[in-house]
């Protein structure tokens, strides 16, 4: 974890040295290009919605606990304190799909190809 702010924690995770994906405490997705060796933001939004509620005093429930490039980069997903993941379009940025069923935060996700078959493993707090 990286601090920048007192309140803002940041999962970060590299690809290919060419993108950075960053997460935060309050659920906002940012990308940037470091492939020059200077960040530059491509996009910057909400992934995770702030839910309403008893919320723990550190994180809060919009958390990005971890993020992950498809094998072929043309989506990107995200898991959160909120219980959920989010698969997103790379080029495009939009929500494609919204996976549910855990009970607790999903803090882990990865995706590889497995048998000429995209699979997507999460971790949670409830599992």
């Amino acid at each position: 974890y990286l601090s920048i702010y007192p309140s803002i924690y940041l999962s970060i995770y590299l690809l290919i040295c060419q993108l950075l994906g960053v997460g935060t405490s309050h659920g906002v997705l940012v990308v940037c290009d470091c492939s020059s060796g200077v960040l530059k933001v491509l996009t910057k939004f909400t992934a995770h919605e702030p839910q309403k509620g008893k919320q723990d005093p550190l994180f809060g429930q919009a958390e990005i606990w971890s993020l992950c490039w498809s094998p072929d980069d043309h989506m990107l997903i995200t898991c959160s304190e909120d219980q959920t993941c989010k698969v997103w379009k790379s080029n495009t940025w939009q929500l494609v799909t919204v996976l549910r069923g855990h009970k607790m935060a999903v803090t882990c996700v990865d995706w590889k190809m497995h048998d000429d078959r995209n699979t997507i493993a999460t971790c949670s707090d409830d599992q």
